[in-house]
């Protein structure tokens, strides 16, 4: 009785032949057909709208870099006219704390006068200092070396000594007045809009950052889609998620 040796023989292979990884190329993939090229098509929708976002802060950056340059010109200007205003108020307070010292040496010979019986010489020398006086308060008020408040007490007490000149206080008083003629709204605050526009440049890295991100997401998620073998097709489909996912989470929100 002769033997069937045929069932001892493997079968031929009903989807042809192996790859040379021993992976089929015709193995049925466990993942839906529409997965990876739909994932491929978000991450690159995604990738985009961060360039996007970038494009639009780094216009942003610009115009607050513009805002600091402009009002640190502003704030430099105004330091100068006030630096200037001052110098100028300085001089004519000096040159004010001499005409009320000339009036007062005219007002000790008008007394040396009148105590010598020359009565027409002490009034010509009276005449003389309040002469002196009056043309010194109106130059001193004119020009802005006192105040109305401070030229009326010194005309209802001539004896009393004027203030210190304070530089500072009277700089700042200058300041705060050009400022207020400004058209500008607002406090100018170059170093704030200068903070402003590094923050929004490192805003700007952090997109860029996150699009490269999803490029390489991209270039995983075609691996999982072209990729013969299969533990190549599952690495490039988990890496792909881990840095999409990744991405999304630390880089996204803070950038955004």
């Amino acid at each position: 009785m002769t033997t069937d040796d045929s069932h001892d023989e493997d079968p031929a292979p009903r989807n042809g032949k192996k790859s040379a990884g021993g992976d089929e190329t015709g193995t049925v993939r466990s993942l839906p057909k529409w997965l990876v090229p739909g994932l491929i098509g978000l991450v690159t929708i995604t990738a985009g709208l961060l360039t996007w976002r970038a494009g639009q802060l780094g216009s942003s950056a610009a115009f607050e870099d513009r805002q600091s340059v402009g009002q640190t010109i502003s704030t430099q200007t105004q330091a100068t006219e006030a630096g200037l205003a001052t110098l100028y108020q300085a001089s004519g307070y000096v040159s004010f704390a001499a005409d009320m010292a000339e009036a007062a040496a005219y007002d000790d010979l008008a007394e040396e006068a009148a105590a010598q019986g020359n009565a027409e010489v002490a009034g010509e020398l009276h005449s003389r200092a309040e002469e002196v006086r009056r043309s010194a308060s109106v130059l001193a008020g004119a020009t802005g070396v006192l105040d109305a408040q401070t030229l009326f007490e010194l005309q209802l007490d001539q004896g009393a000594g004027l203030e210190p000149f304070d530089a500072t206080t009277r700089f700042e008083s200058n300041r705060a007045t050009i400022a207020s003629r400004v058209t500008e709204p607002g406090d100018l605050e170059p170093q704030e809009w200068a903070d402003r526009a590094d923050a929004t440049r490192g805003r700007v890295w952090d997109l860029r950052l996150g699009a490269t991100l999803m490029l390489i997401a991209v270039a995983a998620y075609t691996v999982a889609e072209l990729a013969p073998r299969r533990s190549a097709r599952t690495t490039g489909f988990f890496v792909g998620g881990a840095v999409y996912l990744i991405t999304l989470v630390a880089v996204v929100p803070g950038a955004w």
